[in-house]
């Protein structure tokens, strides 16, 4: 090995900053196991760019550029996501739009990565022989795909970039099979009589039938509110006020992400393969309304269906624009109506809670309401502060809890809080930026974490009920059982949270292709595990949407 001093200026630069970008990135990280096999995995990189170029020097760049690129973009997500690119990004790379403020980082970061891997490829040193380096190729591969096999890091990063395409390709092949899959015999497989009825009853009531508000807060872990962390911000005061009076369920999970799986999911008590957003412009987000709602004509029932048949008023605020992809996909709920603001801008969550506060008042009884808001979506800010207003992951949460708050106290005075039952929840749990782990000293490592769900209402008593890992698959039938509507068939996947169950179908979270499982403090991937639990979701994905 040599330095020619000559061409050191420029012919080494690439080098070096990609060199200097893996080391400063795993440091900042703090995933040194990374930064490792990065390094060396540029090295095997220059070493291939070399033997290339003695017969092909433009393959030889379009090879070093690519994988230069992949190298950067690998280290860029493990500083702003916590991890490598997923499966989950790549679905998700049509709402862009979603990353609001930080949109601009990410943006300029991708540029710089690629004006970076575009640098003349050359260096000053020799490397391995031709002979010796396919045999550290092949001796690196097999180190990679055993780490690969038995550990959910991944730490290769271009090894890992090419698992994650293969697993997005699988994912999109598998998607076509599901959606064209004969589902006749699938209907009868998860077909139900009833809804499982517990000895849970409410003390007291004016009416028989009482009216149900559902709050599916964007994106909030349950670790956010101060109630369930002991961070003492005083950042949620009213939500604390609210876990006070409430009945409370802990170690619940989130069943799935991110919006489009996680509402559909919670209301029709199911597991969907179909997300919003894919590079095949397919996901429910970018569907036209007609094929949208073809698409989610199943015969599967939500707790939406089962009260419209019980004569409720069926209701869901919708955040966004009038006519919006979202608002269209709110309606495939099968709602009376889908009620947006009278602006053609996207509510802000004070605008979404004065909203509620006014609809619910004009509505005829009894009604379900569902609420979702945007406010505290991942990469948000807020212009309510959190004391020096520094850190925007606060500031958002904190204004959610002053919205939140107002719109509490004017319920609880008015002459609804003698027959409604008020619910909160979330969509999914909070995404694992770092910005977030920080936040809130959370371990939180994959879309995956306990997620609040506290309920209020005349004659229910405050108490705290542990539910040991069971997920948001349970919500539609528990809601049902506290109403005490449990003669109705159905094809849910859950169970009444009132009732004790070991069903470890309620606890496995899927998102796509991956599965974990959940239990008080445990998260496990099990998605590479083969099991009955596991191919009972894979078959109901295949009844979940129409054909």
């Amino acid at each position: 090995m040599y330095f020619c001093t000559k061409e050191l200026s420029f012919t080494m630069l690439k080098f070096i900053l990609i060199a200097l970008c893996i080391i400063t990135t795993s440091i900042l990280s703090g995933k040194i196991a990374c930064g490792m096999f990065a390094i060396v995995e540029l090295l095997i990189i220059v070493n291939a760019t070399q033997l290339i170029a003695k017969r092909y020097k433009k393959i030889a760049y379009i090879f070093n550029t690519f994988f230069s690129l992949i190298l950067l973009l690998q280290q860029g997500s493990i500083i702003f996501s916590g991890d490598y690119i997923s499966v989950m990004m790549f679905e998700n790379l049509g709402e862009y739009n979603a990353l609001g403020t930080s949109l601009a980082k990410y943006v300029v970061s991708a540029l710089c990565a690629l004006c970076l891997s575009l640098l003349p490829h050359r260096v000053s040193f020799k490397l391995l022989s031709k002979k010796y380096f396919w045999c550290v190729l092949v001796i690196f591969i097999l180190i990679s795909a055993t780490i690969y096999k038995i550990s959910a890091k991944q730490y290769p990063p271009c090894f890992s970039f090419v698992a994650t395409v293969g697993s997005f390709c699988k994912s999109q092949a598998l998607s076509y099979y599901y959606k064209n899959a004969s589902s006749a015999q699938l209907f009868k497989e998860f077909h139900k009589n009833k809804i499982e009825e517990s000895e849970f009853s409410i003390n007291q009531y004016v009416g028989n039938m009482p009216n149900v508000i559902v709050i599916f807060t964007e994106g909030m872990s349950a670790e956010v509110i101060d109630k369930f962390n002991s961070l003492k911000l005083n950042l949620t005061p009213n939500l604390d006020d609210f876990y006070e009076k409430s009945l409370v369920f802990t170690n619940y999970y989130n069943h799935t992400v991110a919006t489009y799986r996680g509402l559909r999911g919670q209301l029709f008590s199911s597991h969907q393969y179909l997300g919003g957003y894919y590079a095949e412009n397919n996901g429910f987000g970018q569907m036209d309304k007609d094929t949208l709602l073809k698409k989610t004509a199943t015969k599967i029932v939500s707790i939406i269906d089962i009260l419209n048949d019980n004569d409720y008023f069926t209701f869901f605020i919708n955040c966004e624009q009038k006519g919006s992809a979202h608002c269209n996909y709110l309606e495939t709920f099968r709602c009376t109506k889908v009620i947006s603001g009278a602006t053609q801008n996207t509510l802000s969550d004070k605008e979404a809670f004065a909203l509620l506060a006014d609809t619910i008042a004009r509505l005829p009884q009894p009604f379900f309401c569902g609420f979702y808001n945007l406010g505290t979506h991942a990469g948000f800010d807020s212009d309510t502060k959190y004391k020096d207003g520094k850190n925007a992951v606060y500031n958002k949460f904190y204004n959610f809890d002053k919205c939140f708050g107002e719109f509490f106290n004017q319920f609880i005075n008015s002459n609804l809080a003698i027959n409604t039952i008020l619910i909160f929840t979330t969509d999914h749990c909070s995404f694992q930026a770092p910005e977030y782990l920080s936040a809130f000293s959370s371990k939180q490592d994959c879309f995956v974490n306990k997620i609040p769900l506290m309920i209020y209402g005349n004659g229910i008593e405050h108490n705290i009920i542990d539910v040991k890992g069971r997920n948001s698959l349970d919500l539609a039938p528990t809601i049902l059982d506290l109403l005490k509507m449990n003669n109705h068939e159905n094809y849910f996947l859950g169970s009444s949270l009132f009732i004790p169950d070991d069903d470890v179908l309620h606890r496995i979270t899927a998102i796509g292709d991956d599965f974990y499982l959940t239990a008080n403090d445990t998260i496990i991937n099990i998605s590479k595990k083969n099991n009955i639990n596991i191919s009972k979701i894979k078959t109901y994905y295949k009844i979940s949407v129409g054909n």
